[in-house]
């Protein structure tokens, strides 16, 4: 490894379990299990996390090396606020690191990010991430039990912080923190495309006549849609959809909600409700994915994985969703934003001829191997990263 390259540190502590969501915990593993091996990377990539976390993101199967983790200590005494930052800074000067890239930032990580922020002799560069498309728009809610909170920590901390860039997945945060007069001298960034390893998710025709929903069981991704439309379908279409098997993955606050549902429409044998950390295996065989968020479909990272797997896509079009669903290339927006205006989707895709379903199928994979991949995401971290470092 060259000493010339520039030391970089993807920062992903303080996590917990991810067994039932956690895209950017994820994602970030995979990218620095890649990249760590990419033969023409600009930069030394790091991985700073604590044995807590890491323990949980062993779990998703997605960092494949250990080579340059590099492991921060927890506390749990008094002096929290003080040792973990001293480690911290102790581990970025043994490390030479001149930029910190914190993946999804908590409150817990202030102390250890204002730390290295306001160091008088040393000072890396700082980059925020923004992961949750839910951020802008409570920022913009006064009324939501969650403004306090996202005010404090995506507002008022990165401003006392001074991060030096911005990287968000959503173009909306850069509209709403620009209201909020806070960061004016730091280089923002929003993502145009994303990827997935292709070499644990493609797919495998011919398909099985399974539609598959997966996401975290919460009031914003709307599973109950799914629930729903499956009902619809059963009650007024059965002839049409009695060999096709719908599939729901997830856990969150929702699971037993979601549970009952099922049992009180008597779908259960239907529709089933399961959890598995690795998906590769069932969107390989699926035929299509949907989605009911209410905000944003982009970069849904188990979207994107079915898309490599050769799912055709039903989603509701909101937010950057153009970027993964091109209406009737690989896959439709629902005709209404209800739970019926699903089922007539899936109802809609369900009475395709085998070749037509191919063809959307096809353009998924399509789009992630020439858009969405690897190659074109270093390139726009790495040109990111460049800005921020000049």
């Amino acid at each position: 490894m060259s000493d010339k390259k520039i030391n970089i540190a993807i920062y992903l502590a303080e996590v917990s379990d991810i067994s039932g969501g956690g895209g950017a915990e994820r994602f970030f593993s995979e990218f620095f299990s890649i990249y760590s091996v990419c033969q023409h990377r600009k930069f030394n990539l790091y991985f700073f996390t604590d044995n807590v976390s890491l323990s949980a993101i062993d779990k998703s199967n997605r960092l494949s090396t250990k080579t340059n983790t590099v492991l921060l200590k927890r506390y749990s005494n008094r002096f929290k606020n003080i040792l973990e930052p001293l480690d911290f800074i102790m581990k970025i000067l043994k490390f030479r690191i001149k930029l910190i890239h914190c993946v999804n930032y908590s409150s817990t990580d202030y102390p250890r990010i204002y730390s290295v922020s306001v160091l008088p002799f040393y000072r890396p560069k700082l980059v925020l991430n923004i992961v949750n498309c839910m951020i802008p728009y409570i920022l913009q809610d006064k009324k939501s039990e969650q403004y306090i909170s996202y005010k404090r920590r995506f507002v008022i901390e990165p401003e006392k912080i001074k991060f030096n860039g911005v990287m968000s997945w959503y173009e909306k945060f850069y509209e709403v923190i620009q209201n909020e007069n806070v960061l004016k001298d730091a280089v923002f960034y929003a993502i145009k495309s994303r990827f997935v390893d292709d070499s644990k998710f493609y797919p495998v025709f011919p398909k099985k006549k399974i539609i598959v929903f997966a996401s975290r069981l919460t009031n914003q991704k709307k599973p109950d849609w799914f629930v729903h439309a499956v009902k619809y379908l059963y009650d007024y279409n059965y002839e049409t959809i009695k060999e096709w098997k719908f599939e729901l993955y997830g856990q969150g606050e929702l699971k037993d909600e979601i549970d009952d549902l099922i049992n009180s429409y008597n779908l259960s044998g239907f529709l089933t409700l399961k959890h598995s950390p690795d998906l590769s295996e069932v969107f390989s065989t699926s035929a299509c994915y949907v989605s009911t968020q209410d905000y944003e479909n982009f970069p849904s990272l188990s979207m994107m994985e079915a898309m490599a797997c050769g799912n055709a896509i039903i989603a509701r079009n909101v937010g950057q969703t153009h970027y993964l669903l091109q209406e009737n290339f690989n896959g439709y927006y629902l005709c209404e934003d209800s739970p019926e205006g699903l089922a007539k989707t899936i109802l809609k895709f369900i009475q395709l001829p085998e070749e037509e379903k191919y063809r959307l199928q096809s353009n998924s994979v399509k789009l992630i191997k020439e858009k969405h991949n690897f190659q074109n995401f270093k390139e726009q971290m790495e040109s990111f990263w460049n800005s921020v470092l000049q």
